[in-house]
């Protein structure tokens, strides 16, 4: 699979083409436990955003499956918020509640996502950051031409946070710079403790524990962007900073599933194979246990019509004396298997798939019939056993338990 990667700043893009190689059970299960995929760059480059259409038609060349977008910063509103939940699905439904109170606009017009910062016994510390609708489709309007579908969008600064952050033992201060912003983050260990964004003019405010100027500072940046630096005059703690070299358009690729933005109705459809080869394992599957189904019931069927032949040689035999009553045992029991098959068969097309029957009681005689077995729900088998036409009068014999995760019930009823 052939990747573009944009990494989009205030004055301009980069870009590259990754070819990931998959495992050859990735078709199957994805990446489900994130596991680093051999990734090998093809191109890269930069450019600005109105050349954009005409580069990217010059990539083509190279047979293109999707783009991933990483944002800049200043695109995005953040906040860390401390909640008492811990379940992602209560976090999902508070946190709108908690962003109407800190957003601009009415939530409703905002993408927004979030991250676990830290879990305690009393709740979490999530990084939020959220995004106006209108300003994402702005951006990958123009992009929908090029007809590469859009499978990710994502914040690049954040990205590269959590990639310094799994690695950071002690305290630390990251600054960006990108046009006329700075991205400031301060981490203690790998939990993030601020972040700030400002702009190249004003002062630079840190959290309490992080004025000590032997604290290392960090300005990340591609080697394709070449910044021109923080201002020593303006801040002489960040004098001597070190440079790390990032690649940002790699991490975006990397970027794990939180943090997300790609809208239904703003994204470009994503065709995942593993979706159609699902549907075939899926297929095949049911096509197979249909195949199945019916040798079991060819097989019935020609044992029944070999014992029914058996029963009509017997009965065309002209017998007298003890013969005649041995023959007239012979048919009971040929009836008793022919009732016995028509009840089993019966049974067997009337009762929910799933459903499993550990006993089976008939009485011919007085036509009754006692079933016990195990099912998801009774109740359905019970509305089966009533539409079948077959049986009538049916009552419960014994109490509904739960074993295993499926309900045992027993059933009594008469046999039409």
């Amino acid at each position: 699979m052939n990747i573009l990667s944009l990494d989009i700043r205030q004055n301009e893009i980069n870009y590259a083409i990754y070819r990931k190689t998959f495992s050859p059970l990735y078709f199957i299960t994805g990446n489900p436990f994130a596991f680093p995929l051999f990734i090998k760059e093809i191109k890269r480059g930069n450019t600005r955003w109105e050349d954009l259409p005409s580069i990217i038609e010059g990539l083509k060349k190279e047979p293109l499956d999707c783009m991933i977008l990483g944002l800049p910063f200043y695109k995005f509103n953040h906040h860390i918020i401390d909640l008492p939940l811990r379940s992602e699905k209560e976090i999902k439904t508070a946190l709108a509640f908690e962003l109407e109170k800190k957003l601009p606009l009415p939530v409703d017009q905002y993408l927004y996502n979030f991250t676990f910062l830290k879990k305690t016994g009393q709740g979490s510390t999530l990084l939020c950051l959220s995004i106006r609708k209108e300003h994402l489709l702005n951006i990958i309007e123009p992009l929908r031409n090029t007809a590469i579908p859009v499978a990710g969008i994502s914040c690049t600064f954040t990205t590269e946070i959590i990639h310094i952050a799994r690695k950071n033992r002690g305290r630390l201060i990251m600054a960006q710079q990108d046009g006329e912003y700075i991205y400031l983050a301060c981490l203690l260990d790998s939990e993030i403790k601020a972040l700030r964004l400002i702009r190249r003019d004003e002062e630079i405010e840190y959290p309490f524990g992080f004025q000590d100027p032997s604290i290392p500072a960090y300005l990340l940046r591609s080697p394709n962007i070449k910044p021109s630096g923080l201002s020593e005059e303006r801040d002489e703690r960040l004098k001597h900073y070190q440079t790390i070299e990032l690649n940002p358009t790699e991490l975006i690729i990397k970027t794990p599933k939180h943090l997300q933005f790609i809208p239904d109705d703003l994204a470009m459809p994503f065709r995942d194979i593993r979706l159609k080869v699902a549907g075939a394992i899926s297929g095949t599957a049911v096509i197979i246990f249909l195949l199945t189904d019916l040798l079991a019931l060819y097989k019935e069927k020609r044992a029944y019509e070999h014992f029914t032949n058996l029963v009509s040689e017997i009965k065309e035999l002209r017998s007298t004396g003890p013969l005649e009553e041995r023959s007239l045992l012979i048919n009971r029991y040929s009836q008793l298997k022919t009732d016995t098959f028509n009840i089993l068969s019966a049974l067997r097309r009337t009762l929910p798939r799933g459903t499993i029957l550990s006993s089976v009681n008939i009485d011919i005689q007085n036509r009754l019939l006692e079933i016990e077995g195990r099912s998801s729900s009774s109740s359905s088998v019970l509305q089966a056993l009533e539409s079948s036409g077959f049986f009538k009068n049916i009552s419960y014999s014994g109490a509904i338990t739960v074993k295993e995760g499926k309900e045992v019930f027993r059933f009594r009823m008469e046999i039409k």
